[in-house]
Order: C-alpha cells, then structure tokens, then sequence
C-alpha cells in the first residue's frame, strides 16, 4: 500500500518537474509484466532512475539497496514495504 501511494506522489512530482519523458523500446515494457526482468540503471541523476523507473512500469519494481541502510527494525519495515531488498556489497582490497 505504501508503495502504490509513494508511485502516485513521485509520478505526480516527476511529471511536474519534467518537462518530458522519453522511453526508447517502449515495446521491452509490456515484457515485464509477462516475466522476471533486471532493469539496470546507470545513475546519471542518482535516486532520479529509480523515481522513473519505478513510475513508468506498472507492476512493481524492487530495488537493491545498500544493507548498511536497514539499520534498525523500523526501517527494514519501512524499506521492505516499499519493495528495497538489502544487498550486501563486499570488496576485497588487493
């Protein structure tokens, strides 16, 4: 529920603050609610891909989010219900 009402919001503001919206292979949409789909995003604008993306697909989006910001039972909550799945990032040093 929390993540229908936040898709309405940020559509609304993204349609407000953007003048247009340019989808190149509109036609590889339909696909995701037919199958699974990785959708990658280059991080140009940061958040902003995300706000987009998850907008223009109607059925929901999860998100991969950094497992440092799940810090406490309030926010796993929060984040879970708003479809972000904590991934673990691990670096070795050489």
């Amino acid at each position: 529920m929390i993540y229908r009402l936040l898709q309405i919001i940020i559509n609304i503001g993204i349609h407000l603050y953007y003048r247009e919206i340019r989808i190149n292979n509109a036609k590889n949409l339909e696909l995701i609610t037919k199958k699974p789909t990785i959708i990658i995003a280059n991080h140009p604008n940061t958040i902003m891909d995300a706000f987009v993306i998850g907008t223009i697909c109607k059925s929901p989006v999860y998100f991969m989010t950094k497992a440092t910001v799940f810090t406490s039972p309030l926010k796993l909550r929060l984040l879970k219900s708003i479809k972000m799945i904590p991934i673990n990032r691990n670096f070795e040093k050489s």
